[in-house]
């Protein structure tokens, strides 16, 4: 770990989802988190954690980031299922929390700023809290149901 949980938000908030206490957890895979982004700068924008605290992806053993990657796939697959975008954005950054996570930016043809950057900007449309919980309640099922066997989730 690169610093201790305490130091570490997406530590802090493995901890909170490990506790149950995450209102944004999704699901736990093999290699990881899925999260509702807590603020929906588009709606269904996801962050897939990895659970080791590592700042780059060269750091996970071969295995590792292979599984993770593949997980990341397949938690991309179900975001784009459940939210039906007309395109899915990756980013996978590090700068604002030296923590191994991808964002999903799923984007819709309604987007108020259609040629804004993805997650730069509270300008677009957020969910409300009883349209975020809803999507939260349909979400589980939908990354089961795009899982391939060779990964189920913990």
């Amino acid at each position: 770990m690169n610093g201790t949980a305490a130091s570490c938000d997406l530590c802090v908030r493995i901890a909170r989802t490990e506790r149950g206490e995450n209102p944004f957890s999704v699901a736990r895979t093999t290699t990881g988190y899925v999260n509702l982004g807590d603020i929906q700068y588009h709606e269904g924008y996801t962050i897939f954690v990895a659970k080791r605290c590592v700042n780059e992806l060269h750091e996970l053993a071969k295995s590792e980031r292979n599984a993770y990657l593949r997980e990341m796939a397949v938690v991309a697959e179900a975001v784009f299922h459940a939210f039906k975008p007309r395109k899915l954005n990756y980013e996978l950054l590090g700068n604002g929390a030296p923590h191994l996570h991808w964002h999903l930016f799923p984007r819709h043809a309604g987007d108020r700023r259609r040629g804004a950057r993805s997650g730069v900007t509270r300008a677009s449309a957020g969910l409300s809290p009883a349209v975020r919980c809803r999507r939260r309640k349909t979400w589980p099922g939908c990354v089961v149901a795009y899982w391939r066997p060779s990964t189920t989730p913990t």
